[in-house]
């Protein structure tokens, strides 16, 4: 067989290890904070960070494997609004789609952290 095909099919079989390693991380971590469950949550007039540095100290203590929810915020200072929520019992999950919507957050996966971004500016043309 040709070297190059051998180191194309390698590389091919790699990726796709990587992909599917990837795609079982954003499902652990997906149902991870769907387990992780806040009895009341009361955030009044808090910035957006402190809102997920709170929720991702609080994941290592209520996660029973005390692993919590890696989380790497991509903050823009000029998009860290006051959060104001008051709920009952609710999953990590939940609270985190919340207070990401309410400051134009996304969110996604990579492996086993939750990466948060702002979400692009529509433009007005």
């Amino acid at each position: 067989m040709n070297r190059r095909l051998i180191w194309v099919v390698a590389l091919f079989i790699a990726c796709v290890g990587v992909s599917k390693t990837s795609a079982q991380g954003k499902h652990l971590t997906r149902a991870r904070m769907k387990s992780i469950v806040f009895e009341e949550v009361d955030f009044r007039a808090i910035r957006f960070s402190d809102a997920v540095e709170y929720l991702k100290k609080e994941s290592v203590e209520r996660d029973p494997r005390k692993k919590g929810i890696n989380v790497i915020l991509r903050l823009d200072p000029a998009r860290n609004p006051e959060i104001t929520l008051h709920l009952g019992k609710s999953s990590m999950y939940k609270v985190m789609g919340l207070i990401t919507e309410v400051a134009e957050y996304n969110w996604r996966y990579i492996g086993e952290t939750l990466v948060l971004e702002p979400k692009p500016k529509k433009s007005t043309g």
